[in-house]
């Protein structure tokens, strides 16, 4: 049995055995491996109250296909939406759902670390951050400091502090990590990171956005 949630770029499917969540791209979606990567237990019985969207959308762009368009809605729509359609618009210019942060611009890349972020913390707390967008562990920290954050920038110190310095980011090595850090998953590390992060009230969405409208470079 499993939970499966839509994201910006993909689903999210949290196993009810080991609540492990994991990220599937949308490209992946029809050649995913049903069981789950921690505990084995199967993915045959999803349930879900969000039907799911295919890549390329027009929910994902209802703002715009490119990221002039999107920021021209700046202070007109809610900047999270805003946010959301510029980070679609960054996966699917890279075609992939985890773009390789060296191909990004520092604006391009802050904003979908910044979506990335409110985006799995949101949905399962920083242990799915970790989890599931892991690669970006490391440029968190920066890209809030970047756009000028300092509430989320201080949680997220927090946060990367536990995760801890110099991790294997590779998907597997990185699960085991994430397993040791928790006990097998029993346990939550960041529970009062994850609290903090939920009543914060700073408009880090906008504050992304602003940078980037401010350092805008196609690609």
């Amino acid at each position: 049995m499993a939970k499966l949630t839509t994201v910006a770029d993909g689903i999210c499917i949290q196993c009810d055995s080991c609540q492990h969540v994991a990220r599937i791209p949308n490209a992946a979606i029809a050649t995913m491996d049903p069981q789950c990567p921690v505990c084995g237990a199967s993915y045959e019985d999803l349930t879900s109250d969000i039907p799911l969207h295919p890549a390329g959308s027009s929910e994902l762009f209802e703002h715009g296909q490119t990221i002039p368009e999107v920021l021209s809605s700046l202070g007109n729509v809610e900047a999270a939406l805003l946010l959301i359609n510029v980070q679609a618009i960054i996966a699917r210019n890279f075609g992939e759902v985890s773009p390789d942060p060296k191909l990004l611009t520092p604006a391009g890349l802050a904003c979908y670390v910044a979506a990335e972020m409110l985006s799995q913390v949101n949905n399962g707390g920083f242990q799915q951050f970790f989890d599931n967008s892991g690669e970006y562990s490391y440029h968190l920290v920066p890209a809030l400091e970047l756009i000028g954050s300092r509430e989320y920038l201080d949680i997220a110190k927090r946060a990367v502090d536990i995760f801890g310095n110099n991790v294997n980011l590779d998907y597997k090595a990185r699960l085991e990590h994430i397993a040791a850090l928790t006990d097998e998953y029993e346990n939550d590390p960041w529970e009062e990171c994850n609290s903090d992060f939920y009543n914060c009230e700073e408009p880090v969405e906008e504050l992304a956005l602003r940078y980037l409208q401010e350092n805008f470079a196609e690609g």
